[in-house]
C-alpha cells in the first residue's frame, strides 16, 4: 500500500502520480526531494469515553474495572473483533475533536495546532451574532464544535476588538407556531447526533468536566494517561446545549427554528444530500446564516452515485464546489436559496476518515463557506 504524503497532496511528480510515503526506520519519509515531511510511525492514539460502561454492555466485563485494567484487556482484542471496529470509529471521532487538549506525546506533529471544528467556527468571525441566537450543529459528534460555539454565543456581551469589523444582522428574535415573537436574550445550541454513544459520552464528559480516556499507540501497547481536564469556559458553556439524538435528515425540528445553523463534514457523510441541504435550508430563519463544510469524499456504500450532488446536473464538468455554490444560490432548481457572503470562503486540510495514520495517510481539503438565507 502507497500512502499519500499530506503535505504534498494536490503536487505530482513527472509521472502525474502523488508524492508518496517511504517506510523507514522509525518514520515515513515523503518520496519528493523538496519536501521536509518526516512523519513518526506511531500511530493515532485511541480514546474511548467511558471505556468500562461500554465493554460492560457488549462482553462480560465486570462492573467498576479500571482504567489500566481495562487497557489490558483491551490488549487481547484482535482488530478482526467486531468490539474492536465500534470502539475504533467512537474513539477516533473523540480523538479527533479534542487532541490539542492532550499531552503532545499522543498528537503527531504534522496536526494542526486546533482541532478542524475550531478552524471552521472562525469563518463565524465574519458576522455579527445576537446575543439570542439560537443556533444548531447537524453532526455534531462527541460536542466540541457545540462547545465552541455555546462559549463563543455566551461572550457575545464583551466589547468586540478594535479594527473588526462584522456584517450587519436584524436582532434575533425567538419564533413561535402562533403569536408575536417575543425577544430572546439567552443562547441556545442544540447538538444533533445520530449515535446515542457518542451522545452519552458528550452528557458523561460535561457533567463530569472531564473525560478518562485510554490512548492505544500500538495493538501491543496501551497508555493511560491523566484525565482530561475541560477548559472551564468550555464547561461552562455546557449549560446552554441541548444534546438530541435523531437523524439529521429526519430532525425532529420545525421549520426556520434557528438563526444559525452549523454542518461541518456531514455532506458526505449521508445518503442524500440534496436532501440534507433541503433540511439545512428549512430550518434556517430568513436572515439566519448556514455555515457548511464538506471535503467531498464521496463513498459508494454511503451515497450511491445517483445521489451525488452532481445528479441535479447529469453529465455536468463542473466540480462539487462549484456544484453547491450554484445549488445553495438556485442557479440549479433544486429549491433552496442562499446568498453567498462576501469572504466567507476557505479551504482547511482535514484527514478524512481519522485512521491509524502509518495504515491510512488520506489527507482531504475541506471547502468551507457561510451562507446568509
Amino acid at each position: 500500500m502507497n500512502y499519500v504524503c499530506p503535505l504534498c497532496r494536490g503536487t505530482y511528480d513527472d509521472t502525474f502520480r502523488f508524492w508518496t510515503l517511504r517506510r523507514q526506520p522509525g518514520q515515513l519519509r515523503c518520496s519528493n526531494p523538496v519536501c521536509e515531511g518526516r512523519f513518526i510511525t506511531q500511530p493515532f492514539p485511541i480514546i474511548l469515553p467511558n471505556p468500562a460502561s461500554a465493554l460492560v454492555r457488549m462482553i462480560d466485563v465486570p462492573k467498576g474495572v479500571t482504567i489500566p485494567a481495562l487497557g489490558m484487556l483491551l490488549q487481547h482484542i484482535t482488530e478482526d473483533n467486531p468490539l474492536f471496529d465500534i470502539l475504533d470509529t467512537r474513539s477516533r471521532h473523540l480523538w479527533s475533536q479534542f487532541y490539542d487538549l492532550m499531552p503532545q506525546t499522543y498528537c503527531p506533529p504534522w496536526m494542526p495546532e486546533a482541532p478542524f471544528v475550531i478552524r471552521a467556527l472562525s469563518l463565524l468571525d465574519q458576522v455579527e451574532l445576537s446575543p439570542g441566537t439560537r443556533a444548531l450543529i447537524a453532526g455534531s459528534g462527541p460536542g466540541r464544535g457545540a462547545l465552541e460555539l455555546a462559549e463563543r454565543l455566551k461572550s457575545l456581551g464583551r466589547p468586540p476588538l478594535p479594527g473588526t469589523s462584522k456584517i450587519s444582522k436584524a436582532p434575533l428574535s425567538a419564533h413561535s407556531s402562533s403569536g408575536p415573537r417575543l425577544a430572546r436574550t439567552s443562547p441556545e445550541v442544540h447538538a444533533l447526533e445520530q449515535d446515542p454513544v457518542l451522545l452519552q459520552a458528550f452528557r458523561e464528559m460535561t457533567r463530569a468536566k472531564k473525560l478518562s480516556i485510554i490512548l492505544r499507540a500500538s495493538v501491543e501497547r496501551w497508555h493511560t494517561p491523566e484525565t482530561m481536564e475541560l477548559p472551564r469556559a468550555l464547561s461552562a458553556a455546557a449549560n446552554i446545549i441541548h444534546p438530541v439524538c435523531s437523524d439529521i435528515l429526519e430532525p425532529p425540528f420545525e421549520a426556520e427554528s434557528f438563526d444559525l445553523v452549523v454542518c461541518l463534514d456531514m455532506l458526505d457523510k449521508v445518503p442524500d444530500p440534496i436532501r440534507l441541504l433541503g433540511q439545512l435550508q428549512a430550518m434556517t430563519r430568513p436572515g439566519g446564516f448556514l455555515l457548511l463544510a464538506s471535503a467531498f469524499n464521496w463513498r459508494p456504500e454511503i451515497t450511491p452515485r445517483n445521489k451525488r450532488l452532481s445528479s441535479v446536473v447529469p453529465h455536468a464538468r463542473l466540480s462539487d464546489t462549484n456544484l453547491l455554490q450554484q445549488i445553495l444560490t438556485g442557479q440549479i432548481s433544486c429549491g433552496i436559496t442562499f446568498n453567498m457572503l462576501p469572504l466567507a470562503l476557505m479551504e482547511e486540510p482535514i484527514p478524512a476518515p481519522i485512521r491509524i495514520h502509518d495504515t491510512h495517510m488520506a489527507m482531504h481539503r475541506s471547502h468551507i463557506s457561510l451562507w446568509k438565507k
